[in-house]
């Protein structure tokens, strides 16, 4: 009776330590955050945004390839941000990285990251991380 106890608990022993290492092994992978191309679907569209905390006041497009922002203050020289790539960080919570190619044959080439909080379908909070000046902080709305 007392070897059919302790193979008993040396199987159950045996089992919980292979799930631990099979859960552990998991969550190991989960918190690599990959790169797509693009941009999240759930940001395509036309956004109007308020200037706030330095932000820009215009309207921001988004689409797969690119992201296009008219200033206020300058309408007729849009910043278009292309070679877009972005990585889900959270919750509705992303970071788009791309690059403003328009002065390339002049050897200028701005690259840019934001940081977007998805609020709603029509509210999201889009912040750049300071390798640009383009939508340094501001809450748009869908136009």
């Amino acid at each position: 009776m007392n070897h059919r106890k302790s193979f008993t608990s040396l199987i159950i022993s045996a089992s919980m330590l292979s799930g631990l290492l099979f859960t552990s092994a998991t969550n190991v992978n989960a918190a690599k955050a990959k790169w797509h191309s693009g941009t999240p679907k759930v940001l395509h569209g036309s956004w109007a945004a308020k200037k706030t905390n330095g932000g820009s006041d215009g309207k921001t497009t988004i689409s797969n390839q690119k992201i296009n922002e008219t200033h206020r203050f300058a309408p007729i020289n849009p910043e278009t941000i292309t070679k877009l790539k972005y990585k889900k960080t959270g919750k509705q919570k992303y970071t788009i990285k791309g690059a403003n190619m328009s002065y390339a044959s002049s050897g200028i080439i701005s690259k840019y990251k934001f940081k977007v909080k998805v609020h709603n379908h029509n509210q999201i909070y889009f912040s750049g991380i300071r390798t640009g000046k383009f939508g340094d902080a501001a809450i748009y709305h869908r136009k």
